[in-house]
């Protein structure tokens, strides 16, 4: 058993260097895509002393995290640096949460433990090679530190479900059950998509209250994990982050830009754009009109998208459609809300 542990160690150890090796030779100058600028200019702002201020609707905690990189290092290729690290982490933290998987079967057979070591660390040697990966790494985005935390999430969990129904230990069930609702909210602050994986987890803490084992096991846990969890959500206040009231159009916005073929097609079939010109009085139409103009734009451009055929990117940033639409015609955001879901 010593022996496949050692060699999938080394393996996991030759990923990690390989890995090295090949950031090494890459540039350390951040890159941006169309997202970037709504993480980037909320920790500019707060190191500028104009306030930590919310943008495109994007959470604080990756703005946090860049400000306070580049406040401590004095430069911005730090930002890279720091995901590169984080990513080459995410090798041993892949490796070692399996081994955690691991020691909750400990009847498992020298075979089950010899296959499952060895997959874990080619997974390891995969994640850490990952040109995917390395590119989140490469970007102002919040892809670049999401497998660190993601993975800190599963080895938690992992170890509050062997120290509460295998091992029966309190302290460690309380500091890993505490540890994961917390990482989980900060997952969520990473990529709001990510909501539901609250579910799990909330669930098994929820399910640690229930049993006959001694109380402090069953209740302390998710009595620390809630306490934990509702001092990190007070923490973006006394950070001074200010919520941006217009934020609340970014979803109907995203949505009409990466729907826009689909909702040309529905206006045409329904005969809601026709030969009607931007001089329409209908303000619907007018709107149908000028996503059309901006969709086939966009239709045109190097950087669409294989998939859709057009860069949404281009509707919503480049040409600024649902923005200007707004000003010209001075809509509300409650108007342009509604026209964008009505569309």
């Amino acid at each position: 058993m010593k022996r496949i542990d050692y060699l999938s160690l080394a393996l996991v150890l030759i990923g990690i260097l390989w890995g090295i090796k090949q950031r090494s030779g890459l540039p350390a100058v951040p890159l941006l895509n169309p997202d970037s600028w709504g993480y980037l200019k909320p920790a500019l702002s707060w190191l500028s002393g104009a306030g930590f201020q919310e943008t495109y609707g994007r959470n604080w905690l990756y703005s946090a995290l860049l400000a306070s990189v580049v406040r401590l290092s004095g430069n911005f290729r730090s930002i890279v640096s720091l995901q590169h690290f984080l990513g080459l982490l995410g090798a041993p933290l892949l490796w070692l949460t399996f081994r955690v998987w691991l020691s909750i079967f400990p009847k498992r057979s020298d075979l089950c433990h010899g296959v499952a070591v060895i997959l874990a660390a080619m997974a390891a040697f995969v994640f850490v090679l990952s040109t995917t990966q390395i590119q989140f790494e490469l970007t102002v985005g919040p892809e670049g530190v999401l497998a660190f935390f993601l993975l800190l999430t599963l080895i938690a969990v992992l170890v509050y479900f062997r120290a509460r129904w295998l091992s029966c230990q309190t302290w460690p069930a309380v500091v890993s059950g505490g540890a994961s609702l917390c990482l989980c909210y900060l997952i969520v602050q990473l990529k709001p998509s990510w909501t539901l994986s609250l579910v799990p987890v909330s669930t098994l803490l929820l399910a640690g209250t229930v049993g006959r084992t001694q109380r402090a096991l069953r209740f302390v846990p998710a009595s620390a994990a809630i306490f934990l969890a509702g001092a990190m959500m007070i923490l973006p206040q006394l950070l001074g982050f200010k919520h941006d009231l217009g934020a609340r159009t970014l979803l109907p916005f995203n949505l009409v830009g990466i729907h826009a073929a689909q909702i040309v097609q529905n206006a045409e079939r329904h005969h809601l754009i026709g030969a009607t010109g931007p001089q329409s009085q209908d303000l619907e139409a007018r709107f149908y009109y000028e996503l059309k103009q901006a969709w086939n734009e966009s239709r045109t451009v190097p950087t669409k998208n294989r998939t859709l055929g057009f860069d949404p990117n281009y509707i919503m940033y480049t040409k600024d459609l649902l923005w200007a639409f707004k000003a010209e015609n001075k809509l509300s955001d409650t108007a342009v809300i509604n026209l964008c879901y009505t569309a």
